[in-house]
């Protein structure tokens, strides 16, 4: 990995993290829903305006099969605890990445640390309830 593609890494790091603190603070003042519409929102409006600075056209009627894939894929299926198990396998599904040990133990690592901050309980999860931690982000 060269120095550019490091600082973006970390840039985009920042930036994902930032987006759950201001979520965790905004969302007893906005609400749930209304801050998720306006976040989704601002992420299409900022990606329409890459996409016009790229003059890359999105052609949504050619590749709504695309989107909606990912859209489920990434958004309704996909749990936050999840997502470093989903991008190693996307990984490897799409871009024939190899799993090495390194990528198990940081998975396990990342999934592991998830759990102890959430509280998240696999016995409580089938009983319907969050056991000690809020799994979710709610007002």
């Amino acid at each position: 990995m060269n120095n550019a593609s490091l600082i973006r890494l970390l840039l985009l790091a920042a930036i994902w993290g930032a987006s759950f603190m201001f979520l965790r603070i905004a969302a007893p003042v906005l609400g749930p829903m209304l801050l998720i519409e306006w976040r989704v929102g601002l992420a299409a409006l900022f990606l329409f305006a890459i996409a016009l600075w790229r003059k890359k056209a999105l052609r949504p009627r050619t590749h709504w099969k695309h989107y909606l894939f990912l859209g489920f894929f990434n958004s309704a299926l996909t749990v936050t605890f999840l997502i470093p198990v989903f991008g190693v396998f996307w990984g490897v599904l799409f871009l024939g990445e190899s799993i090495g040990w390194h990528t198990v133990i940081g998975s396990i690592v990342v999934i592991a640390g998830t759990v102890f901050a959430t509280g998240y309980s696999l016995k409580a999860a089938f009983a319907g309830r969050a056991a000690g931690g809020n799994v979710s982000v709610r007002p």
